[in-house]
């Protein structure tokens, strides 16, 4: 490389020497032209040439070094400008190709989701209605459910059980009476058996009586004993008859209670035991209506089930949409990775071959999709792989 010299005249020499000369002439006005002045003034006008020299050799190295940097910019710059083309026209055919492999997976996600809010909305109204159903065949007819109408059924069934008790009070009752009924019973008897004794011991008197008074005639003194003996027993069959018949009043009295207790009874017995039957009607039925509706609901519950079923399983298959989208993420998460190393090594740059990076690009395709997006975005063709057909696909 060849620099050319400066002239040595030139604007700051020129500057310093006339300075050096100003300066010795102000010096010989100032001093006078004796001898020293006039050697002084000579050394100054000397030493501005010597500054002049060193100015100009200053200035000589200055420019070639000036002149050096300018050359080696200029080539840097040219050989930037060819990694800088390199690198552009990688970047300009890779990033598309990245982009709309993006774009594609954004699109498939996107569908695929959207397919998937669709069915899980679907199946959520589905759920909702068999809810709906089922909360519906819980209850009877007055809004109440089955632990209400359980409830309420045990409630009649416990009346039920207190009429009953009820009932069985009142034959308790009514037992107590005809055990009274019996002692009175048993008390009318043996009164009987002592009317008996006095009509026979009076039967036999008056036999004695008709005897005596036949034997004596007019001196019937023995008659007026008997007489007075029948008299007696007469008064006690009075008086028993007496007692016998306040026994009997009393037995019937006691009777007509237990009749009109035993009446009382027995109709409310019968208004009881039809409430009572009523009351077991209307549980059993209420009961079957129940059996009948839950196993209405066991059928709904089954066809909806399957319907469910079939639901998610349609939900699984749009759910495979995902190890496509990982296969295409993690292919374009590789050439990344790639591109980086690339970055991070500058002088790589001038070695990089666009052909040979997109055939190895294409190697590592696993979808459809990347191959026709591939074939579609690149220039030349023939940079997708051969036989990629050939090769496994996994959907």
């Amino acid at each position: 490389m060849t620099v050319n010299k400066p002239a040595f005249f030139n604007q700051s020499t020129s500057a310093v020497i006339t300075l050096g000369i100003l300066s010795a002439a102000m010096f010989l006005l100032q001093a006078g032209l004796a001898l020293a002045a006039i050697i002084f003034a000579f050394l100054i006008m000397a030493a501005s040439f010597g500054v002049a020299r060193l100015v100009h050799v200053k200035h000589c190295t200055l420019v070639a070094t000036i002149k050096l940097a300018e050359e080696e910019l200029v080539a840097h710059d040219h050989q930037a400008d060819q990694k800088f083309d390199k690198f552009s026209d990688l970047c300009q055919t890779i990033l598309p190709l990245w982009q709309g492999q993006i774009d594609d997976v954004i699109a498939q996600s996107t569908d695929a989701v959207n397919a998937l809010v669709m069915r899980f909305s679907e199946i959520v109204q589905a759920l909702r209605d068999t809810l709906q159903e089922v909360g519906a065949l819980e209850s009877d007819n007055s809004g109440k459910g089955i632990t209400d109408v359980m409830s309420q059924s045990e409630a009649q069934l416990n009346s039920l059980n207190s009429n009953f008790q009820l009932i069985l009070s009142s034959k308790i009752e009514l037992l107590s009476e005809v055990t009274q009924l019996q002692v009175f019973t048993e008390e009318l008897q043996t009164m009987a058996t002592d009317v008996q004794g006095i009509a026979s011991q009076t039967n036999l008197l008056a036999l004695n009586a008709a005897i005596e008074a036949a034997r004596a005639g007019e001196h019937g003194l023995g008659f007026a004993v008997v007489a007075s003996e029948v008299r007696s027993l007469s008064q006690g069959s009075a008086d028993t008859g007496k007692k016998m018949m306040g026994k009997v009043e009393s037995i019937c009295a006691a009777i007509d209670s237990t009749v009109d207790v035993t009446e009382k009874q027995l109709a409310d017995e019968k208004i009881k035991s039809k409430e009572a039957q009523q009351l077991i009607h209307d549980v059993i039925s209420r009961l079957e209506r129940i059996i009948n509706q839950f196993a209405n609901s066991t059928g709904l519950l089954k066809d909806h089930g399957e319907q469910i079923r079939d639901e998610i399983n349609d939900v699984l298959v749009c759910l495979q949409f995902q190890d496509r989208v990982a296969q295409i993420l993690e292919h374009t998460k590789g050439e990344i990775g790639r591109f980086s190393l690339l970055l991070a090594n500058p002088n790589e740059i001038e070695k990089i071959d666009k052909t040979s990076w997109l055939a190895e690009m294409s190697r590592g395709y696993t979808t459809t999709e990347q191959r026709r997006l591939h074939a579609s975005s690149t220039v030349e063709k023939s940079d997708v792989v051969e036989g990629a057909g050939d090769e496994i696909e996994f959907f």
